[in-house]
């Protein structure tokens, strides 16, 4: 059987049903909501920097990304 879905939102939630079981859902749904509200955050604190002390430099996001490769 093909299953059209008309826009992202009908993906999501239909690959979503396919791996969550209904008992699950909700708090599912919550880890979802706290995960993209502590990337909302994050982006405050970047913009806010950047605001302070201009762009970050690729010399320091090439830092920033090998202390997370060694951590």
């Amino acid at each position: 059987m093909t299953v059209i879905y008309s826009n992202s939102a009908e993906r999501s939630d239909a690959e979503i049903h396919a791996r969550i079981d209904r008992s699950e859902l909700s708090s599912f749904m919550t880890a979802a909501a706290q995960h993209r509200l502590a990337l909302m955050k994050t982006r405050e604190v970047v913009d806010e920097y950047k605001r302070q002390h201009g762009p970050i430099s690729e010399e320091r996001l090439e830092r920033a990304r090998q202390r997370w490769r060694d951590a």
